[in-house]
């Protein structure tokens, strides 16, 4: 009996042993390894290529440009997407793909000399471009209402939504020229190059509104294109945060 007995404590002690390596060798020691291969990727975005890139291989990663491209909200040689997103685990001497930024597109101002100023403007909003301001002056070198230049000049690199100011030929009594487009415009900004074009405002009918700048021109006649001449009359149409019939009693004499 003590025999068997003996043989059963040896043959539990051998099973066990076998037990605890198969489970050392396959399970224990695999987690440990495998928790020591993989790390959570950390959040490079908005940072300096520089940075990102000595962030990464700091935790065993290997950072990987797979694209410069213009992005307006991020600066030039920064980090504005990554691949896999941050927090992702991921094993030691991957890539993690990164979108660096070319900062802020140029735009190269386009020619715009001969064109009528309609034409102008409207090639402008095309290329993403604003009108900062028109100024008229007499020119023998193009009929009236034509642009001559503009500042900056044409082929100039400049951002997305830049202002540029036209120059466009002056009109006279005897010659005449297409009506220069006026919505969207501010009134401030339009009454001196009218002037300077020989056009006289004449009506303005104020309309109320909330959802337009005040002094915003909403209608205008004669219409853009429209061949006038040196002392025509215009009428506009002009937003104002007023109601109409206060500005015109505003406008009515006081009775003596």
């Amino acid at each position: 009996m003590k025999i068997k007995k003996i043989l059963f404590w040896i043959i539990i002690a051998f099973v066990s042993f076998v037990a605890g390596v198969l489970l050392m060798n396959f399970i224990i020691m695999p987690l440990i390894v495998r928790q020591g291969d993989i790390v959570a990727v950390p959040d490079v975005t908005e940072m300096k290529l520089e940075d990102a890139e000595r962030v990464l291989k700091s935790m065993k990663l290997e950072p990987y440009i797979e694209l410069y491209d213009f992005d307006p909200t991020v600066p030039e040689n920064y980090v504005f997407k990554q691949v896999p997103i941050p927090g992702t685990e991921l094993k030691i001497s991957r890539r993690v793909k990164l979108w660096i930024s070319k900062g802020q597109e140029n735009i190269l101002v386009p020619y715009l000399a001969g064109l009528p100023l309609v034409q102008a403007e409207n090639i402008l909003r095309r290329f993403e471009l604003k009108v900062a301001n028109i100024e008229s002056v007499e020119s023998d070198s193009f009929p009236p209402g034509r642009v001559l230049k503009t500042y900056p000049p044409s082929n100039t690199p400049v951002s997305k939504h830049t202002g540029i100011r036209i120059i466009i030929s002056k009109g006279s009594e005897k010659e005449g020229f297409p009506m220069p487009n006026l919505f969207g415009r501010n009134l401030s900004e339009v009454e001196k190059p009218l002037s300077e074009m020989g056009l006289v405002i004449g009506n303005i009918k104020y309309i109320q509104s909330e959802n337009s700048e005040e002094g915003e021109i909403i209608l205008q006649s004669p219409q853009p294109e429209v061949q006038v001449s040196s002392g025509d009359t215009i009428t506009l149409a002009v937003t104002t945060s007023i109601s109409d019939t206060m500005i015109n009693k505003k406008e009515e004499p006081k009775e003596e």
